[in-house]
Order: structure tokens, then sequence, then C-alpha cells
């Protein structure tokens, strides 16, 4: 029954996309972009952005197709270079385990976009580039990156929050970005928690609005110095200073802070996506899991996934990701993830663990928690190499639109 809703909803995204007339007048082997020489076709860049539609991607679907499909075209000269091909076998797999993120077979897959006028020689070089790349990145950084330290994974494990650090209980109000009056008028109206609460209810467009604006308690490690020095003067029970992010103006209400100390059996590790570009509002709509979540938004050359203990988040979404629950999005702002969106897939108790001073696991059981952890920082160091690598690919090419 699962599978065939989600052929439904497939086939209904696909539907009514690109009247007959939108396709004539167009010769299908025209070059709409050449990399290195090597040309992308009309019909090439129509197929990505059909296909595009029917996952239900949103946005600026030419930028994102031509984009793709340059990208595309130097990892398979990258792929030629190195002598690295994909077997029949491989490929089947591949296009398997894609549909998979729809809940559908292969077949249902390319039966459901078919509706939708993309070819199933179009879903076949889509993963084939993507499994060659795969190999690409492995045969070049796969050294690099399976050379992680005992002391990366024990800093990993450490969750530095567990012993003696502060964190700060706040609430937020998220507004647009040109909604200066508005957060006067509030600020101004501020007197206490309860008013905050009913604030942020009535006003936030951040996903805690149902929460009265509460969000995680959050380490001061993950502040900005200037924000941290802002919770040091301000106390319990106060406002800080607006800040503007790239979701917009965010009003922070302090409750309070608290040390944590003790170290307790259980590490938490969280699953999230990184997309960037970030995608169009509309298309998060109704998304409250990683499954939906690929099938909507699992264009490859914009979407990674990964999982990580707290303690090993990268700054920017930490911060992020403590302010969301399961289910729930939002934009990062600065640095080299700046406009990227989050979106939380599940945060998970790894439980029965014992630490010494040292905080490092012990036992079957800490044995097999250093080894996830080890694959984890591997799969995130090569994810890394591999999109410097492709930047690096692209500054050097030769790219011309006839």
């Amino acid at each position: 029954m699962r599978r065939l809703v989600a052929l439904a909803v497939l086939v209904a995204l696909a539907a009514g996309l690109f009247a007959p007339q939108a396709r004539a007048q167009v010769n299908p082997f025209e070059p709409v972009v050449v990399v290195n020489g090597s040309p992308v076709t009309a019909y090439e860049f129509f197929q990505r952005r059909q296909f595009l539609r029917a996952l239900g991607i949103q946005g600026d679907l030419d930028r994102q197709a031509e984009s793709a499909l340059i990208d595309e075209k130097l990892q398979l000269a990258e792929a030629a270079r190195l002598g690295i091909g994909v077997s029949e076998a491989d490929l089947q797999g591949g296009m398997t385990e894609f549909a998979a993120r729809a809940n559908l077979s292969a077949e249902d897959f390319i039966a459901a976009i078919g509706q939708a006028g993309v070819a199933p020689e179009t879903f076949r070089d889509f993963v084939r580039v993507g499994l060659a790349w795969r190999q690409v990145v492995r045969a070049r950084f796969g050294a690099q990156a399976n050379a992680v330290a005992e002391a990366e994974v024990d800093r990993a494990l450490s969750v530095p929050a567990q012993r003696g650090v502060v964190r700060a209980e706040m609430s937020e109000i998220v507004l647009p970005a040109r909604a200066e009056a508005l957060a006067d008028e509030i600020l101004a109206s501020i007197d206490g928690p309860e008013a905050f609460e009913r604030a942020a209810r009535a006003h936030s467009i951040a996903p805690s609005a149902e929460r009265g604006g509460r969000i995680a308690p959050v380490p001061l490690s993950y502040l900005s110095p200037a924000m941290v020095q802002s919770v040091a003067q301000a106390g319990a029970n106060a406002l800080l200073p607006p800040a503007r992010t790239a979701e917009g103006i965010v009003l922070l209400f302090l409750h309070g802070t608290d040390r944590f100390d003790a170290v307790g059996p259980e590490i938490t590790e969280v699953d999230y996506l990184v997309l960037k570009p970030a995608p169009d509002p509309a298309t998060l709509a109704g998304l409250r899991d990683c499954p939906t979540a690929y099938a909507r938004l699992g264009d490859a050359t914009s979407l990674s996934r990964r999982t990580l203990t707290e303690a090993a988040l990268p700054a920017p979404h930490a911060l992020t990701l403590a302010r969301l629950d399961p289910g729930e999005a939002a934009r990062v702002a600065g640095g080299e993830y700046d406009g990227a969106l989050i979106f939380l897939c599940a945060r998970r108790l790894v439980s029965g663990l014992s630490f010494g001073d040292g905080v490092t696991a012990t036992g079957v059981q800490g044995e097999r928690l250093r080894t996830g952890v080890r694959e984890t920082l591997r799969n995130v160091r090569l994810t890394e190499l591999a999109e410097n690598y492709l930047r690096d690919l692209r500054a050097d090419a030769t790219i011309t639109r006839p």
C-alpha cells in the first residue's frame, strides 16, 4: 500500500509539467553549454529539468539543471581519465537504492518519472555518474580519509559538553528580514518569559514557535564571542540584543545558564541533511523525515547526509541543530555553510557505555561505537574532500555557452 501511495504522489507531482508546444521548435542536439569541449545538449538539459520537477524540486530549475550537468561532465571526464567505469550490476544496484528513497522499486520509479517525460536513460545516466564519481573520490582520497587518528575518535567521543561546560537556556523569535518595526514593537512589550512565549507563538516564523520559542540548551562554545559576552552580562530572564541571520531577525530571551558536570553513560548522535543551495520554502512543506526529504530533495549535487556525535558537529551546524526538533529545518548563516539548509532527521542516544576520566569507551559496545565514529569521521572527511575536488575541477574548466 505504501508503495502505491508513494507512486501516486510521485505521478501527481509530475503531472502537467510541460505543454507539448514547449518541446517544439528545439533542436535536441543543439548544445546549451560546452564543458571542456564536451557539449550539454538541449535534450539533456530538458530531461534533467523534467527529472528535477518529477522529484518535486523547487526553485530555479534551469540554473539547477545546468549546474548539475556541468558538474557531471567534469565528473565523468575525471572518471574516464582514471580508467574508472560502472558495471551493469552496480548500476542496477544504484538505481534500486535511489528509487528506494521514494519507497519504490526501480521499475516503478522509472514508470513514474516516465509519465513526467523523463526517459529511463536519463535516470540511468544520472545514477551512473554518481557511482563513477564515488569511485573517483575513493580512489583519489580514500587513503587520506581513512587516516583517522585515535585522538580524533577520542575527541568525537569525549562530548566536551558533558563535563564542566556552561549551557544557555534560551527561547527565540524569528521574524522576516524586513520586520524591523515588528521587532521593535515586540521588544518593547516583553516584560518576562510569559510575554516572550506569547509573542513567539503569535509572530515567530521558526518551527520553535509552537513551543513558545523554546530551544534546546546551547553550549556557550557554540556561540560567537559577542553572544557569549551578551549572555554573561545579561543574567537570568533577560532579552539579548537582536541578531540578523539568514533566516531573518532573531530575538533571543535568556532564561539562565547551567553547568552540566555529569559524565553520563549516553552519547547523542545527530542525523541530519545539508542542502546547498537551500531549496524554495514551499518544497519543505510536509517534510517530516529523511526518506521523504530524500524523495523530494534528492538531487545528489545539492544534498548530503551526515550522522555525527554532538561533539563532532561543525559549529554552525551545531547551533542550528540545537534549535530543531526532528523533521524541522533552518538556514545556516556564515562561513562556507552560508545559505545552506539544515534538516534534522533524528537524534539518537548511544547507551550502555562506560567512560573513564579520558572519556574512552570500553568493552565490546565501546569498540563498536569507536568503529562507528571512526567511519563517520572518514565519511565527513571524504565528503569535504570531494566537494573541494569538484570545486577545483570547475574552477579550472573552460565553460562556454553558444
